[in-house]
């Protein structure tokens, strides 16, 4: 099966439908895919914060700020995730750090990194 291609305002419209309240079972169904696709393309993406229950937002946001730490110690992306086991990609990672420093007024380092 062939993997959909997303557009990041198609992204940021079904994050805000769900942040707005909307279930995903009434979201899905206007994009021919499943829930869980819609999910894992929010995540892969550095959009799926705060899309879950709230005790899961608390431990994500806690990831994201540690990781924001690390990374400003200079510290490269792959060994962020690899301490603390992000369970995705280094590149969403790094999206939802510089997502989350946005919205709070911070910033994450963008050099090269040390390796660790």
């Amino acid at each position: 099966m062939k993997r959909r291609k997303w557009t990041r305002p198609e992204l940021r419209r079904i994050r805000e439908r769900r942040l707005a309240g909307e279930p995903w079972a009434t979201i899905q169904p206007d994009y021919g895919v499943t829930t869980a696709a819609l999910r894992r393309a929010l995540n892969r993406n550095g959009l799926g914060i705060g899309l879950r229950g709230p005790k899961d937002d608390r431990r994500d946001e806690a990831t994201i700020l540690e990781a924001t730490r690390l990374r400003n110690d200079q510290w490269t992306w792959p060994a962020i995730v690899e301490e603390l086991n992000w369970p995705l990609t280094w590149d969403a990672l790094r999206r939802a750090c510089h997502v989350s420093a946005r919205q709070k007024g911070g910033s994450v380092w963008c050099g090269k990194g040390v390796v660790r």
